[in-house]
């Protein structure tokens, strides 16, 4: 067990948190939030200003709080359980920190007066103000006399998502108490393809960074640690004529679909999510209500060249990252021939997805395959290897910065290499721009549909 050696931004943000009830630490995946956060506690305690914690995470970040406990000598005092693996007895356990994922919240609701310490890992989980986690926590935030909110990427979907966040911290003294006063004052709304949204107001972004500046701890990697490179291949595809045509059918009834509907969702049903996932090599089939869900297999140009980089690797470990449910199934297929390989998705349970983890960081795994959605927060995975291939181009700016920080992150040893796999002419174009540009807004995505449509911009 190795002592840890604080850096002098952890220093810094540990004070900044002691000397604050409340207090956001936004700080780029990999530079340590979760050592920052258990040595203030270890500190809180010791100066009996807190009894026990409560952390919040999502369910695969759950142990990395125990792992990292077991890693420091200082820390190794801590006791700490898990509350979704013993949800009988858990909370009867004499701990220091009590750690539950969010949708479990509603279980533990009537023992939350035990805690006086509340820390929310990954808080843009909660970034919605309409979700019912949100709801669960918002009520019963008085019982913390301390809350600290951990993130690397806060604002996703631009600063609109702070305002639950912050709630959390200050009950709305900040942002306003509630969306329709946070939007008044920061918002105006807007049309475009007859679809109304909200959007910042010019100058609102210098306000709110201003209300934030003294209860939020800002540290990039830019800032503190000079990473490996990180290098961007990008890899173009083009369907077969007959395909593309097909593909071209669908995507106009899409933007048809877009241009009539004021309500317009990029629901799984809509045909904006049907032009995605024919990118990828098929889509799901229209199907009666609650009737079974059929897959059709529209190409295999993805599942082809991501074989083909797997065996340029030469046996070099690579994550390959999927969206939707039925790539897993195409890839294990396509890849049968690689003894060496794992998944986790959504259905891979917390246990397992350790192992898995644990058998990537020693080098035992070829290949790894991962669903964006559920890997992309709070994982170490930077040992196992330094190749990722994004066999899905994600329009989720979230899920696409932090699944790399998996590997471009502190112990990062190589330079990482992200081989993005991009159809052209499809709106793999479009999520490409948006993801260059690090634009992620509702607002920002029509506006490259607009200029994607009538151009077929090349990008």
């Amino acid at each position: 067990m190795k002592k840890i050696k604080l850096k002098s931004y952890q220093k810094q943000a540990i004070e900044f948190c002691y000397k604050r009830n409340y207090a956001a630490l936004f700080i780029d995946p990999g530079l340590g939030k979760t050592s920052i956060m258990l040595v203030l506690v270890s500190l809180l305690k010791a100066k009996r200003k807190i009894r026990k914690t409560l952390v919040i995470a999502p369910l695969i970040v759950l142990n990395e709080w125990k792992k990292e406990i077991n890693k420091w000598s200082q820390l190794d005092h801590l006791k700490i359980v898990n509350l979704h693996e013993d949800k009988k007895h858990g909370l009867k356990k004499h701990a220091d920190i009590y750690c539950i994922n969010p949708e479990s919240l509603h279980l533990i609701l009537k023992q939350l007066h035990h805690f006086d310490l509340l820390i929310v890992d990954e808080s843009s989980k909660f970034k919605s103000h309409k979700s019912q986690r949100f709801a669960i926590l918002k009520k019963h935030l008085h019982k913390f006399k301390r809350r600290y909110i951990l993130n690397g990427t806060p604002a996703p979907n631009g600063l609109v998502d702070l305002f639950a966040q912050i709630f959390i911290l200050d009950f709305g003294k900040r942002l306003f108490k509630n969306i329709g006063q946070f939007r008044n004052r920061f918002m105006q709304p807007v049309g475009f393809y007859k679809f109304n949204k909200w959007e910042m107001r010019k100058g609102s972004e210098k306000t709110i960074y201003k209300r934030l500046k003294n209860v939020c701890f800002r540290i990039s990697e830019n800032d503190e640690i000079k990473l490996p490179d990180l290098i961007i291949n990008d890899i173009h595809l083009n369907l077969p004529t007959a395909k593309q045509k097909q593909y071209d059918r669908i995507e106009k009834d899409f933007f048809i679909e877009l241009n009539g509907n004021k309500n317009f969702m990029l629901s799984p049903g809509s045909k904006y999510s049907k032009c995605s996932q024919l990118c990828n090599g098929g889509m799901y089939k229209e199907v009666v209500l609650n009737g079974p869900k059929k897959y059709l297999n529209f190409h295999s140009i993805k599942l082809q060249k991501t074989a083909d980089l797997v065996d340029e690797l030469h046996g070099k470990p690579c994550i390959i990252a999927f969206r939707y449910t039925p790539e897993k199934q195409r890839l294990l297929k396509t890849l049968k021939h690689i003894k060496n390989k794992s998944v986790i998705d959504g259905k891979t349970k917390p246990i397992q997805a350790n192992q898995i983890i644990e058998k990537w960081n020693a080098g035992n795994l070829q290949v790894l395959i991962c669903q964006i959605s559920v890997v992309s927060h709070g994982l170490n995975l930077q040992t196992g290897g330094s190749d990722l291939i994004l066999f899905s181009l994600t329009d989720n700016l979230d899920h696409y910065l932090q699944i790399i920080k998996r590997l471009h992150r502190i112990g990062t040893k190589k330079s990482v290499r992200v081989h993005r796999l991009i159809m052209n002419k499809t709106l793999d174009q479009v999520n490409k721009r948006r993801l260059n540009k690090k634009d992620s807004t509702q607002a920002d995505f029509l506006r490259f549909l607009h200029d994607y449509k009538n151009s077929k911009v090349k990008v």
